[in-house]
């Protein structure tokens, strides 16, 4: 079963909880079809499970998975499996409508159905068909079943944007949100290790957040070489040319630094 991968970053940034809010009001709704998307690495898997969290009630069945190299009949097996439906010998058809009349029956007990689908556009055409056929089916019907879909670019998902009831984009984090999260890893790993103590001075926070462009899973990668390196040099401060060395071995095309905004205070 592909569940899907909780990142460690969990920064609540104002960008994140509006988001997050926007998806559950979807879902309250009982709105068939919203798309979260973001470049690779912004944090949609985190987003992903922080809204299962929220949303996860009594009557409310949410299912989360990781479409990545799914074709139609893996995620139908998958589907069926989490929410306790049929054998693994029944027929694809037989399962879809099983599938199915699961769904639409829960209008009458008041139930609703969630389905989280991260790497969405990672999967083959034949699961996103799979998707797309279902959705069409249940419109007609008073069936409260939303399916979320994490995705790099909507347009690329066979479901259509122009089908979706919500798309909400993850943006990069701001510089302020950089150093505010590279602080609080830097203070915990200082407390929790016996190594010398490492500290970031500002130059370094600014590389980090160019280094990265302000995506979260690039930026967490560079952080932890980028601490590495300063405790195998012995040294008690972590400079921008260690976090740019740390860039350039972890992702050797990205762009060169160039001068951003001075930082505001940022309490760790």
């Amino acid at each position: 079963m592909r569940h899907f991968h909780r990142s460690p970053l969990l920064l609540r940034t104002d960008a994140l909880e509006e988001s997050l809010a926007r998806l559950a009001y979807l879902i309250e709704r009982g709105r068939p079809l919203g798309y979260l998307s973001g470049p690779a690495g912004v944090g949609k898997s985190t987003a992903l499970w922080l809204l299962a969290d929220e949303v996860r009630t009594p009557g409310r069945k949410v299912v989360q998975l990781s479409a990545a190299g799914m074709s139609g009949r893996t995620l139908l097996l998958a589907l069926t499996a989490e929410l306790g439906l049929g054998r693994s010998s029944q027929l694809m058809p037989d399962r879809q409508d099983l599938l199915l009349e699961y769904l639409v029956g829960m209008s009458a007990t008041r139930e609703s159905a969630v389905i989280l689908l991260d790497d969405f556009d990672m999967a083959d055409e034949s699961c996103q068909g799979l998707m797309s056929s279902m959705l069409r089916r249940l419109a007609p019907t008073e069936t409260r079943v939303s399916l979320i879909a994490a995705v790099t670019e909507p347009s690329a998902s066979a479901c259509g944007r122009s089908r979706a009831d919500l798309v909400v984009q993850l943006t990069p984090w701001t510089l302020h949100e950089t150093a505010k999260y590279a602080l609080g890893v830097i203070n915990r790993r200082n407390r929790n290790s016996t190594a010398s103590v490492c500290l970031i001075d500002d130059p370094g926070l600014r590389a980090l957040h160019e280094s990265s462009a302000g995506i979260p899973g690039r930026l967490e990668r560079i952080l932890e070489l980028s601490q590495l390196g300063c405790e195998a040099l012995e040294e008690s401060r972590l400079t921008a040319e260690m976090v740019w060395a740390a860039s350039q071995e972890l992702f050797p095309h990205h762009a060169s630094y160039s001068r951003t905004p001075p930082l505001r205070p940022v309490e760790a």
